[in-house]
């Protein structure tokens, strides 16, 4: 079945991929949105990077909880709250900012919030894809649910650009406020349970849900080895935003403007080509080693060869392999959790997973910019592919055909 099929034949599915591709757009509006806001309230690139930090942070912080709060309440009231609440935080941003009353400390206080909040959302999306579709439908459901994010990155950033030039910030934000109650309600209209809650949870269990997940997680060794992969994989991928300005300067003999506006259409390119992948990922069978293999293999090709082009024509195809080579790993990837993991320890399996990068992430950026000091942009990205070729060898050991 094809991803278009899936989505157009399975109204609930339906229902929660339109939920998570408002919620995408609108995080391709905040991205852009809170970086030209902090500029107004501070024109510091300390202040930009203490606002962003704050979310990563909260990110960090609060993965493992949300995961155990998933597999123990209700999943759909979970989302639905979540939304609300990030519509909510996210809508105050402006009004402060309108009636003079915002600062940095509080855009730190709001961005640590609104970071805390996404968790309770997409995890907890993923952890319920096993109740919204078959288990032959896993790939192409994760599949569906991945072309939101690509999308929303290729349309997001670029739109909230051209409003906030034409219009101005307090708008853009608004509108990102807008899309999280659109997706509580869409999530609102589903009609089957979202999770197998047992009926009634001692509180005082809390602390057993988060170990008997943690316990899992230490004695299956295919469970094990994924996380292997998705660390290193995590840790291959950080330095990449880092790293490839730097790049550009270094590389190629294009001047400033034309570096800024190269460097627009690479990351358009790398969105577009996770979308071509997830697209095709539902054309292939459902292999997850092979696919996972063959996935790793692209991206340490497709990352690796920046290592000796200076042709932009080269370089945007070279993007392009390592944007469909996302598509191709991450839907496999999710439903090898899916199908090996129980259902009730999928909020807390994925809460750990989110846990790992919302620490990797920010720590591989921020070793980036200070190996960059020592050693070439080009080293970089040979560093990146050395990862992910690595990465296709311990998916080539999975035992199992899951």
């Amino acid at each position: 079945m094809s991803l278009y099929q899936l989505i157009r034949a399975n109204s609930n599915f339906r229902l929660t991929w339109f939920a998570m591709f408002v919620s995408r757009l609108g995080d391709g509006l905040y991205s852009v949105a809170i970086i030209w806001m902090t500029y107004q309230v501070d024109r510091s690139a300390l202040s930009l990077g203490i606002v962003l930090g704050a979310f990563t942070f909260s990110t960090f912080v609060f993965g493992i909880f949300a995961g155990v709060v998933a597999d123990r309440m209700n999943r759909r009231t979970l989302i639905i709250s979540s939304s609300l609440l990030c519509g909510v935080t996210v809508l105050v941003i402006p009004l402060t900012f309108y009636f003079g009353m915002l600062h940095l400390p509080l855009l730190v206080f709001f961005s640590f919030v609104f970071g805390a909040l996404t968790q309770f959302f997409e995890p907890v999306v993923r952890a319920s894809v096993s109740n919204l579709v078959s288990k032959t439908e896993l790939t192409q459901g994760n599949a569906a649910l991945g072309t939101t994010e690509s999308i929303g990155y290729l349309v997001g950033p670029t739109l909230g650009g051209i409003l906030i030039t034409f219009f101005n910030v307090e708008m853009v934000l608004v509108l990102n406020g807008i899309s999280f109650l659109l997706a509580a309600l869409l999530i609102s209209k589903v009609n089957v349970p979202l999770n197998n809650m047992p009926d009634a949870i001692s509180p005082t269990k809390w602390t057993h849900d988060l170990k008997e997940g943690l316990q899992f997680i230490k004695e299956n060794q295919f469970v094990i080895r994924l996380f292997q992969i998705s660390i290193l994989s995590t840790i291959a991928y950080s330095p990449f935003f880092v790293n490839l300005p730097i790049f550009l300067d270094e590389g190629l003999t294009l001047s400033s403007k034309e570096q800024a506006t190269f460097l627009g259409i690479l990351y358009s390119i790398l969105s577009l080509g996770q979308l071509i992948g997830f697209w095709l990922i539902g054309y292939v069978p459902d292999r997850i080693r092979v696919n996972l293999t063959i996935g790793y293999l692209l991206q340490a090709i497709g990352f690796g060869l920046l290592f000796v082009l200076s042709h932009p024509v080269a370089i945007m195809l070279s993007v392009t392999v390592a944007g469909i080579s996302f598509g191709l790993v991450s839907a496999p990837f999710y439903s090898a959790i899916q199908r090996e993991v129980p259902g009730r320890l999928h909020g807390r399996v994925f809460g750990v997973q989110s846990t790992f990068n919302g620490l990797l992430l920010p720590a591989g950026r921020t070793i980036t910019g200070g190996a960059l000091e020592f050693v070439n942009a080009r080293s970089i990205f040979l560093f990146m592919g050395v990862l992910y070729f690595i990465n296709a060898f311990l998916a080539n050991l999975l035992s199992k055909e899951k």
